[in-house]
């Protein structure tokens, strides 16, 4: 006697199946790899926010440095002038404190 097998139009055999797995992996490596970058980037970014601050508050600080080094040449210049002093400079300052014990 003869049978007949209905083949189900969905069903899908061995290799074909196989082929879409391998193709998923393939897919989820990419996507891993992609991640991974995504974190390295991530970090890298991060890594220059923090130097963009630190330079920002150097910047700063230098600035403010430059003030106060004005301000002191400024008072070296009213002293000499004071005491008929050409070319007083602010080692010259600190050691006249010194000597009046001003600082150590």
């Amino acid at each position: 006697m003869l049978e007949i097998k209905m083949i189900d139009p969905n069903a899908v055999d061995d290799d074909e199946k196989h082929e879409r797995l391998k193709a998923e992996l393939d897919l989820l490596r990419v996507g891993a790899k992609a991640i991974e970058k995504h974190e390295r980037l991530k970090a890298e970014l991060d890594l220059l926010r923090e130097g963009a601050r630190a330079l920002e508050k150097h910047e700063g600080l230098k600035a403010e440095l430059r003030q106060h080094e004005r301000h002191l040449s400024l008072v070296c210049q009213v002293y000499g002038r004071h005491y008929r002093v050409w070319g007083f400079r602010p080692e010259h300052l600190r050691q006249a404190c010194v000597a009046r014990g001003l600082m150590k």
